[in-house]
This record gives C-alpha cells, sequence and structure tokens, in this order.
C-alpha cells in the first residue's frame, strides 16, 4: 500500500482486545480530526504542515483511506521508533491491500459488503426511530411556540396602541421648535426618544418571533410566511381540479351507511374528519343527522365549512388527534388526506386515529389508487403537495399492525364510468380503465 513502511521482521505489533489504542477509535474520526488526532496518539506530536496538508489533500481527494493514513502515520520510521500499539489495525490492513487485488479485490469487497449488511440495518432502523422522534419533538416546539405567540401579540398590540404615531410626533416637534420653548422641546425630546427607543425594543421582539418561527419551519421543511399564499392557491386547485361539491357527495354516499352502523355498533354520538376541506362529508353526514366535527389546516377551507353552518377547526390534524382522548368517537376519517403526509406523520396519524375510536368503531381513509396506471404514472402529480402514491396492501398492513381488525380495501370511481372509454381487454380495462381511488376500513376491536 502507498505510503505505509513494510513491517521489519522481529517487530512487535499489539493487534488485540487489550491494546491501548483501537483502530475503530480513529476510524471514528473525519478529515482535520482524524489527521490531528493520528498524529498525537501515533506519534506523540503535533502534525508539522507539510505532512498534515499532505494526508488531508489524499483523504479529499480519495488518493488515500483512513486506514490507509493510520497504517502510513503507524508504520512509518517514526511511527515504528515509537511501537504504539493499535489493535486490529494489522488486518484491516491486510484486507485493504487485498481488495486492490484485480479481480480477487472485487470479490473480497463484495463479501465484506454482504456481511456488513445487517449493521446497515441496525443503523437504518436507529436512524429512522431517532428521525421520528425528532419530528414529534419539533412540532411540539412549534405548538408550544405557536401558544406562546397568540399569547404576547394582545400584549404587542396594546402596546403598539398606546404609542403615538410618527406624524404625531413630527407636528409635535414642529409647534415646540416654532415655540422656542427650550424646557418644551427638551422634556418633548426625552419623550420622543423614550418612544424610539420603545419601537426599537418591539422591533427587536417581533424579529426574534419572526427567526424563532423561521427556524422552527425550516426544520419541518416549509415556510409559515407562504402559507397564506399556498393557501390560497389550493382552495382555486380544488375548485378546478377536484370536482363540484354534487359530484363529491355523491361518490362520498358509499360509505355513509357503514358510518351509520358503527355509530350504533360503538355507541358513538359523533364522527372526526381530518382533513376536511370544503365539508362535503361534513355536509352529507349533517343531512343523515350524524354528528361530525371536521379540521383543516387551510383558514380558507374552515371558513367555507362555516359558512355551511358545519363544525370545522383550523389547526394541525396530528396535534388534534394527540388532544382528544382515548376511544371518545364512533368513527375517524381522512379523504385524499394520507397521501400529501411524510411517512413519519403517516404513522403517528395512524396510531392516534386508532386511539381516539370506540371499541365497534371504525377508521376511514381514502386515497388515490396507484395499481390504475394512468393515476400511479400522471393525475397523482396533478396535485403539487402529493409526496408518493400509497400501495393499497401496504397500508392495509400498517391499519392491522396498529390493532384494527376486519381491515377492507374497497376500490372506487373505475376511470370508464367516468370518461368515454373502454376495452374488452380485461388487461387493460384493469390496470388503466379500473377504480383511481381505494378506501380502507378497519373496525377497532
Amino acid at each position: 500500500m502507498a505510503g505505509i513502511a513494510e513491517e521489519r521482521p522481529g517487530e512487535r505489533i499489539m493487534d488485540s482486545a487489550g491494546a491501548d489504542i483501537d483502530a475503530s477509535e480513529l476510524l471514528a474520526l473525519h478529515d482535520e480530526e482524524l489527521v490531528d488526532e493520528a498524529y498525537r496518539r501515533l506519534l506523540g506530536r503535533e502534525p508539522d504542515p507539510e505532512g498534515r496538508e499532505r494526508y488531508l489533500n489524499a483523504l479529499r481527494t480519495a488518493a488515500m483511506t483512513k486506514l490507509e493514513v493510520i497504517g502510513a502515520l503507524r508504520y512509518s520510521p517514526e511511527g515504528r521508533a515509537r511501537k504504539v500499539p493499535v489493535a486490529h489495525l494489522r488486518g484491516r490492513l491486510v484486507v485493504a491491500r487485498l481488495c486492490r487485488v484485480p479481480v480477487l479485490g472485487y470479490l473480497l469487497e463484495l463479501i465484506l459488503a454482504v456481511l456488513r449488511l445487517p449493521r446497515f440495518f441496525r443503523r437504518s432502523m436507529a436512524f429512522q426511530s431517532a428521525l421520528t422522534f425528532q419530528i414529534r419533538r419539533s412540532s411540539a416546539t412549534v405548538e408550544l411556540l405557536t401558544t406562546e405567540l397568540g399569547t404576547q401579540l394582545p400584549k404587542i398590540g396594546e402596546l403598539l396602541a398606546g404609542l403615538p404615531t410618527r406624524r404625531d410626533v413630527d407636528q409635535l416637534v414642529g409647534v415646540l421648535e416654532r415655540k422656542a420653548d427650550l424646557e418644551a422641546v427638551g422634556a418633548l425630546a426625552e419623550r420622543v426618544e423614550a418612544v424610539r427607543t420603545g419601537l426599537k425594543a418591539l422591533e427587536v421582539d417581533l424579529c426574534g418571533h419572526r427567526d424563532r418561527l423561521d427556524v422552527m419551519a425550516a426544520e419541518l421543511g416549509g415556510d409559515v410566511r407562504t402559507e397564506s399564499l399556498t393557501d390560497r392557491l389550493y382552495v382555486e386547485f380544488e375548485e378546478t381540479f377536484r370536482g363540484s361539491r354534487a359530484e363529491i357527495r355523491r361518490r362520498l354516499e358509499a360509505h355513509i351507511d357503514g358510518i351509520a352502523a358503527a355509530m350504533e355498533r360503538s355507541g358513538g354520538r359523533f364522527v372526526l374528519d381530518l382533513g376536511c376541506g370544503r365539508g362535503e362529508w361534513l355536509e352529507l353526514l349533517k343531512s343523515r343527522g350524524i354528528t361530525a366535527q371536521g379540521i383543516d389546516a387551510s383558514p380558507a377551507m374552515v371558513a367555507t365549512c362555516q359558512s355551511l353552518g358545519l363544525v370545522a377547526t383550523e389547526g394541525d390534524a396530528l396535534n388534534h388527534l394527540r388532544r382528544q382522548p382515548d376511544a371518545c368517537c364512533a368513527a375517524v376519517t381522512a379523504f385524499h388526506l394520507f397521501e400529501h403526509l411524510p411517512f413519519p406523520i403517516l404513522l403517528g396519524m395512524i396510531e392516534e386515529m386508532v386511539r381516539v375510536v370506540l371499541p365497534g368503531g371504525v377508521v376511514l381513509i381514502e386515497t388515490p389508487n396507484p395499481e390504475n396506471l394512468i393515476v400511479g404514472a400522471c393525475t397523482f402529480y396533478t396535485d403539487p403537495g402529493h409526496r408518493r402514491p400509497l400501495v393499497p396492501e401496504t397500508m392495509r398492513f400498517l391499519l392491522e399492525r396498529a390493532g384494527l381488525v376486519n381491515v377492507e380495501v374497497r376500490r372506487l370511481n373505475r376511470y370508464d364510468e367516468l370518461h368515454p372509454v373502454h376495452s374488452d381487454d380485461p388487461v387493460i380495462s384493469r390496470w388503466l380503465y379500473g377504480e383511481m381511488d381505494y378506501a380502507l376500513v378497519g373496525t377497532r376491536p
């Protein structure tokens, strides 16, 4: 291996678990930290500028690996003289040399990659768990910050209302200057300065709140200051692409009998609809005498529901669920919401939906059906807020894993029933002209 001296006959190299240094300790470091620490521990000194620069360039251009840098320092004349024992180094260097042999090296690297797969999967699962925890903690922080900001805004408004306007200040300054009343001018100057100081303090406070909101929004992958624009755009988008209220109500009729049966079976008194949108489902439930509540993040959508006399609240669906008591409603529904969610949020949503449903109650989820290739490859992406299609069997597995039983997949709204197309070929009919949506209905035991 380039840059690593051969071992002299008779030289004693400790390569055991009881050695002073384990190669893994140094391999866990990176870039400058690796080079500096290797010099200190293997050569007992700080790196010289020339050597440090040489090894850093080799690492950054992939001319040498971290293992090769450690080996080069350990088996340099200076490193041999110090004879610092390094556990597990010699074996790794041998493997590294073998990996550079044509053909044999490729096979050896392939075998090593297969052997490392279990550790890779364990680390992936640990990363996923840590990511889910971080997302939940960030959501809680955003909710706490929003509450704090809502408490502070009335106080800020009171402070602003009590401050004179710039025009008032300018008029007072002009009057007193014309009167040449030095004492009054001096008193006014102090008042003006106090006002300016108060305004500066208020500006700093408002900027601080904005910065904290921006940080939280960046962690969650969004920008809170564009929500109002996105909200207005999505209302227009729904009007253009979702379909008329009458058409949506007609499609939703397929679910009403199952909800009525769940109400009777569970003894629950209301249905909770997540992402209620324009309120077609809430309106249909109300027309059948079923009490329902909706939650939606869009102020415009909530205003539309309320204008129709429907019960709807603005807010985050997952946080709203977390504030509900256990087993409090007959059914929880979500129509065309889950395809908008990141996977960790989707899992949390399912868990909370199952938690709040009464025994005998149901969870109902409807989403686009990617088994229809036109949907999976094209129309699904008409909505820029969609993340990825959700396969029916995957969703069935997640609901069953969360504790639901009798989970049923209902495929809905065939393409050829809504568009003037037809094919006698059963394969084409299924994969191109089949159902564009599907619903999952599961019961809490």
